[in-house]
């Protein structure tokens, strides 16, 4: 292996590297947000009353942690046929990353005001990052894949376009989800939990 192809592989493996480390602080402060329930008198009924109030907070850090998971699935997968990491590679996997972590704060959001008067617009804000984090993955594999000479030798065409058209689609599925969020925030948040279905369907490896 020449030493150019050894400092590319290295390039690669730390990219991939730093990115998980921000995919595992990511699912570990959105664990971190759900908080146990605060009760006035400790009884075994009052204890399951507590957990039933958190209701709305348990469905946006389950449907974010699943988000932010299936995310890095389709990290990793991308990264399969990547073998030159450049500068606006590098750029776009960090902004990519930086909505990682908004999710975390758009989840926050969601589950403090879910079940209160907000609830549209704490959904819309969510379903916003979450619209946001799609396209910054998309956008990411774009850049990664227009050079040829940067991917995996005998990585085709048609594979990458592939995936560019599942990638901007699934966009499309979030973006749907902000004004669904106006409609009804639950339904808003239920397409968002169906287009996971889509991204780990069409995701490999």
């Amino acid at each position: 292996m020449s030493d150019s192809v050894k400092a590319e592989a290295k390039e690669t493996a730390r990219l991939e590297a730093f990115s998980d480390g921000v995919f595992a602080v990511a699912i570990t402060l959105l664990i971190l947000e759900l908080k146990s329930p605060v009760l006035t008198e400790a009884s075994n009924h009052g204890l399951w009353e507590g957990l039933m109030e958190k209701w709305s907070e348990l469905v946006a850090v389950a449907t974010s942690f699943a988000s932010v998971l299936t995310m890095w699935l389709a990290h990793h997968d991308a990264f399969r046929v990547v073998s030159v990491v450049k500068k606006p590679l590098l750029l776009t996997n960090g902004l990519l990353l930086f909505m990682v972590m908004m999710q975390v704060y758009s989840t926050k959001v969601a589950s403090a005001y879910l079940g209160t008067g907000a609830a549209a617009g704490a959904a819309a804000f969510y379903s916003c990052t979450s619209f946001l984090l799609c396209s910054s993955f998309a956008l990411m594999w774009q850049v990664a894949t227009r050079d040829p000479s940067a991917l995996v030798a005998g990585t085709s065409d048609t594979e990458t376009a592939k995936k560019r058209h599942n990638y901007w689609l699934g966009t499309l599925i979030y973006l749907a989800a902000i004004p669904l969020a106006y409609v009804n925030p639950w339904f808003s948040i239920a397409l968002i939990d169906l287009s996971l279905v889509f991204w780990v369907v069409r995701t490999r490896g």
